[in-house]
């Protein structure tokens, strides 16, 4: 007697996705990871909006500019987006530190779009919670965020380079293995020197602030969404702003291939 052979149908997304299924399967794992420490997600969202907070309220005090409340709320709304990425440079460190990025580069799929995705589902939650409080504070203060074709390009050059500053700070532990405190100073860091705290161009120091590539996360985009500048400023930033992208990208890819070299593979 034959007994036969049950197969499982594919689910929606099995089918609209195929191969590639693998990688919804990575953002919902993590997503799911991410849930299990809830308090930790909302000690998270709280160290995110303090200093916002403590901009806003300098500015509110001393800018002679009415634009300092729309600057700051929907330039911290696009920084947040990026922070979809936020784990990249600690993804990377965890796997040279550990001995696993071996095995890693071993299997069968693209390295970086695994801790892309990995990244993606792991800080959806904090990042959705993030985006909703600035959009709830926006519609509170009745500035209605307006379509900026622009703008929206402009957000793939910033993705693109939030996302090689994170690779290239993860593989300096190939040269230091103490690069965690590294991380943290830079997480720290770049929303200052992107413009998401403090509005660059205001006095010398900050002036120069404007030509690194931490500017076109949200200084050179606000700039461009509030009309600050004219058409030859616009392609003059879109020029920098793909510089920065491949310059950022290629340099995070050598020194990844130079510090495989260095690579002890321990772990295995």
């Amino acid at each position: 007697m034959t007994q036969k052979l049950q197969t499982l149908a594919p689910t929606l997304m099995q089918k609209l996705l195929g191969r590639n299924y693998k990688w919804w399967y990575v953002i919902e794992y993590n997503f799911k990871l991410s849930l299990a420490e809830s308090w930790s997600a909302i000690f998270i969202i709280l160290r995110d909006f303090l200093p916002l907070v403590i901009s806003i309220t300098i500015y509110s005090n001393f800018s002679q500019s009415n634009e300092f409340l729309e600057y700051f709320l929907i330039g911290n709304f696009l920084y947040k987006m990026y922070t979809l990425f936020a784990d990249i440079a600690w993804e990377v460190s965890s796997d040279i530190y550990y001995g696993t990025l071996t095995n890693r580069l071993l299997t069968p799929s693209n390295y970086k779009l695994f801790h892309i995705f990995s990244c993606v589902g792991g800080n959806l939650y904090t990042t959705f919670t993030n985006l909703l409080i600035l959009f709830t504070l926006l519609i509170s203060n009745q500035i209605l965020p307006k379509f900026n074709f622009t703008l929206i390009f402009f957000f793939f050059i910033s993705c693109c380079v939030y996302f090689s500053i994170d690779y290239l700070v993860g593989s300096i532990t190939f040269w230091n293995r103490a690069t965690s405190k590294l991380i943290e100073f830079k997480s720290q860091l770049v929303p200052f020197l992107s413009g998401g705290l403090v509005i660059l161009g205001t006095n010398s120091i900050t002036k120069s602030f404007v030509y690194l590539p931490f500017s076109f996360l949200v200084h050179h985009p606000m700039q461009i969404y509030l009309g600050k500048y004219s058409p030859v400023e616009t392609i003059y930033v879109f020029a920098g702003g793909i510089f920065w992208c491949f310059a950022l990208y290629f340099l995070a890819k050598w020194v990844f291939k130079m510090g495989l070299k260095r690579n002890e593979a321990v772990g295995l």
